[in-house]
């Protein structure tokens, strides 16, 4: 869907989110935020001038009490509806291991012939490559997690969610087609800002641009309490030395050489070869 006219968007209100680059030792802290930046920022297919992340962004802002002021508001009403819909009906919230449930990840992708109004990309119609665990993850403001909803042990809905500084950004966010009326996105929605918010002291959740998507997910996103916004990022804590960006990522250091084999003189040589033709 087109983005709305640019002095809407040059009207909405404004907020700044630090990416947190560099804030521990941990590999993921020192390449996530980078990546995530120079994304965000890059220069926008539909708004000339802009980032690609930076006008119009779906912004989800966590109050302190999530049940009081969230869950339990008037405007969260449809919000409660679907949530309760989806957990009496047996739906749970985990996280769970890629690798545990490919043959139903490829299920639910493949699930729906079309989303938002387009036809699913191949990076969804073909069978999921298997992937590697998530290393070790010892920052709680900069991780990679699978959360899902399942009934009877089986997955009908599921996302990736990445932790990032300030922030955490739903991605791979996609529900069984036969399974969406029962509630498991909301519930999926709810339980995964639940976590990032107690794990990572996390007070923003972001769904890519508010405007993208079918009247569906736009309806979707308002009634979970999504709003647009435009995003100033910052990639790191002011006193952070900043990597560059212009040759981001860097490259890898040469291998070591190997030392040259060693070569006997042709003296040497010449008298192993006479001491041989005297035997």
């Amino acid at each position: 869907m087109e983005p709305p006219p640019l002095d809407e968007l040059l009207a909405l209100p404004t907020m700044t989110i630090n990416l947190e680059y560099a804030d521990s030792a941990d590999r993921i802290c020192n390449t996530s935020p980078v990546e995530r930046y120079k994304t965000f920022i890059a220069p926008s297919p539909q708004i000339e001038g802009h980032g690609f992340l930076e006008l119009n962004v779906s912004v989800l802002v966590l109050p302190d009490d999530l049940e009081k002021d969230w869950f339990g508001t008037p405007d969260s009403y449809w919000m409660r509806q679907k949530i309760r819909k989806a957990t009496k009906l047996g739906y749970e919230f985990a996280e769970f291991d890629f690798r545990d449930h490919v043959d139903e990840i490829y299920e639910i992708n493949t699930s729906k012939e079309e989303r938002q109004g387009r036809a699913m990309s191949e990076s969804y119609t073909r069978r999921p490559a298997e992937k590697s665990p998530f290393r070790d993850q010892t920052c709680v403001r900069h991780r990679n997690d699978y959360y899902g909803i399942f009934r009877d042990g089986r997955l009908y809905a599921y996302a990736m969610v990445r932790q990032v500084g300030e922030m955490f950004i739903f991605s791979e966010f996609i529900g069984h087609g036969d399974h969406l009326d029962n509630g498991v996105m909301s519930l999926l929605t709810w339980e995964a800002s639940k976590i990032r918010h107690a794990e990572s002291n996390s007070r923003l959740g972001i769904y890519h641009l508010h405007h993208n998507g079918t009247p569906g997910l736009q309806f979707f996103k308002r009634k979970m309490g999504f709003r647009p916004f435009q995003v100033h990022w910052e990639l790191a804590k002011p006193g952070v030395e900043l990597p560059d960006l212009e040759n981001w990522p860097p490259k890898p250091p040469p291998a070591p050489r190997k030392p040259p084999a060693k070569r006997r003189s042709l003296v040497r040589r010449g008298l192993g070869k006479l001491r041989r033709m005297l035997r």
